[in-house]
């Protein structure tokens, strides 16, 4: 007999940690959801348009339509407009832009992630679209951050990454 009643207290001591567990789970809220429900409700105050897109874009484009006009390539929520900052001047693969500077922007700082043979860090121009190469040689963004108000790359290679230096 002792030994049915460890395995029915062991039962019991299990059914309560799982429905424990169960209830906590079920107690967090789907933080996705969350933030789609504020842009929805905020999307006037914050952004300056009455709803945001339902779906996702389904414009499909060739390369030709593409080049011919850039602006197609995106999906904006109705009273949005778009305009082409630049088209075949700055490198192809940009991420993680910052204006610059902050008071009163002239150029987008970018980070280009094509390769270590291509341009890295480019400014770019608000106003010619033109592009200028500040840095090369990374093949990942992670090392560019803006620090004290001005972007910055300071990455040391090692055999795996770069990786930031102070």
């Amino acid at each position: 007999m002792p030994f049915s009643r460890r395995k029915l207290a062991l039962a019991l001591v299990t059914l309560v940690v799982v429905s424990a567990a169960g209830a906590a789970l079920a107690a967090f809220d789907d933080w996705g959801l969350e933030q789609q429900t504020q842009l929805q409700n905020k999307s006037r105050p914050l952004f300056g348009v009455g709803q945001p897109l339902t779906t996702s874009s389904n414009v499909d484009l060739n390369q030709a339509q593409a080049l011919a006009d850039p602006a197609s390539l995106i999906t904006v929520a109705k009273g949005l407009k778009v305009s082409v900052v630049t088209a075949g001047k700055a490198a192809p693969n940009l991420d993680q832009m910052v204006l610059w500077p902050q008071a009163d922007p002239k150029y987008i700082v970018a980070c280009n992630e094509e390769g270590v043979s291509q341009p890295a860090l480019q400014k770019i121009s608000l106003e010619t679209g033109d592009a200028t190469t500040i840095v090369t040689g990374l093949n990942s963004c992670d090392p560019v951050r803006v620090t004290r108000g001005a972007p910055s790359c300071s990455a040391r290679r090692t055999a795996r990454s770069e990786r930031c230096t102070s």
